[in-house]
């Protein structure tokens, strides 16, 4: 899984406790709601950039514009790259599970 320790590595390491709570997340919303399953990773994409900003706006001090056009990229970044390995290490598990197919 070269790909996937790549993608980690780019991730900031206090925000890598979001991969299990999307994931968890992502499990209440298949199992408990009405929403289409194609629209699940949207909404983790949302709250993962959500509770991203929380954690970075509360960590780095704004003192001025650019600083704060820096901020909003690295909340963006960050949020989407936590949402994509989250996702990513779900579909991990769930090709794991499944049966191989004996079709070429």
């Amino acid at each position: 899984m070269p790909f996937y320790d790549e993608l980690v590595s780019l991730i900031r390491p206090e925000l890598l406790i979001l991969m299990p709570v999307l994931c968890f997340l992502g499990y209440l919303i298949k199992n408990k709601t009405t929403i289409a399953s194609n629209n699940i990773p949207f909404i983790l994409l949302g709250c993962s950039v959500f509770l991203t900003a929380v954690w970075m706006l509360g960590q780095t001090p704004i003192t001025g514009f650019a600083q704060a056009m820096t901020l909003l990229f690295s909340i963006l970044v960050q949020g989407s790259l936590v949402s994509a390995a989250s996702v990513f290490a779900h579909q991990l598990y769930k090709q794991a599970k499944e049966k191989p197919n004996n079709t070429p």
